[in-house]
């Protein structure tokens, strides 16, 4: 093929092996295409620069006054509170926000960030899936401005707003270590999330401080949320059982709650509670939850100045901003109980 051509449709078909028709349905998701046809139509996009040449000719042509908004889901108190600001920050400058979820495959992040370029968003807020990599490279490549936010990246080439996991993890488990706690369970969504490795490692430095041994443990729930509350609980009926469960989000604190009130006695006099996340309902129930309360409000509000200036051009260094979030501990969080009545580790 002639390298001064642009690439066309019936080229990118005739590389895959595919018809017209089956090109079109993946690039435009009209048609579910088996994983291996698609699989094979996006490489050869990608080997002919089509889809590149495609996003190249929707930013020669004016830009829409929307800003795509991609998210993991909206179950969490966080993420929905995150998408509620930016709304309302949008709308006071004169923006509409399209939103798609990405339910934490990067699969479909990648599809439906390409169908927000495809509309001509003017700018992107992202908070990425496990592994953004193919996303953020065909952002880049579109050449549309975009904030990564609450997850971090390793990547130097976006803007990125999040808070301050190590520093918070590292108090809190200080302050519950001061309590008595020696033994700490922390239950995460995730491991393999970059927010998750630092809220871990955090901890376990916070427990090399103590001259007193202190066990970490760590629970992840993965895609196996229904069975939670059972593997919760035979870790609770062992005798040297976690005195204090740290959970990373609002979600898994709902299920955790549950799960230890049907242990009678157990929460929170032999086991304390703290959530990652502020759910609207932490102060309404007794004992209120004790929570790391995140600056949602300027995290909306910094990640959206940083995404204004890029879509106006303003060529400033790329910034990694980390904002401070705060402990509140609360009546979730009691001494546990003298040795006697609780086996040590």
């Amino acid at each position: 093929m002639n390298e001064a051509r642009r690439p066309t449709i019936k080229d990118v078909a005739q590389h895959a092996g595919v018809s017209v028709g089956t090109v079109s349905h993946v690039l435009n998701e009209t048609i579910n295409v088996s994983a291996e046809l698609r699989q094979r139509v996006e490489a050869a996009t990608r080997a002919l620069g089509y889809e590149q040449n495609m996003l190249a000719h929707a930013l020669r042509r004016q830009r829409a006054p929307v800003v795509g908004l991609s998210m993991p889901h909206v179950a969490s108190a966080y993420l929905a509170a995150l998408i509620d600001l930016f709304e309302d920050i949008a709308a006071g400058r004169g923006y509409q926000v399209m939103q798609v979820l990405t339910r934490r495959d990067p699969e479909i992040e990648l599809r439906r960030v390409r169908e927000l370029l495809r509309h001509r968003v003017a700018g992107l807020l992202l908070v990425p899936t496990l592994d953004p990599r193919r996303t953020l490279d065909l952002i880049h490549e579109s050449r549309t401005p975009a904030v990564l936010v609450d997850r971090p990246a390793d990547d130097p080439r976006f803007d990125q707003v999040t808070f301050d996991n190590r520093r918070v993890m590292h108090q809190l488990a200080t302050e519950l270590i001061r309590l008595g706690h020696r033994r700490i369970l922390f239950v995460v969504q995730s491991q393999m999330l970059i927010i998750s490795r630092q809220r871990i490692e955090a901890l376990r430095a916070a427990a090399a401080q103590i001259r007193r041994p202190v066990k970490i443990a760590i629970l992840e729930i993965g895609d196996d949320a229904a069975s939670y509350a059972d593997r919760l609980l035979q870790v609770m009926q062992r005798p040297a059982h976690p005195t204090a469960v740290i959970v990373s989000n609002s979600t898994i604190a709902a299920l955790t709650l549950s799960a230890l009130q049907t242990m009678a006695g157990a929460y929170p006099d032999r086991i304390s509670l703290v959530s990652f996340e502020e759910p609207e309902w932490a102060e309404l129930i007794s004992p209120r939850l004790s929570v790391i309360r995140q600056p949602i409000r300027d995290i909306a509000r910094q990640a959206w100045q940083l995404l204004l200036r890029r879509m106006q051009g303003d060529p400033i260094p790329v910034e990694h901003l980390e904002l401070h979030a705060t402990v509140m501990l609360r009546e979730s969080v009691r001494k546990p109980p003298p040795r006697g009545r609780d086996a040590g580790p």
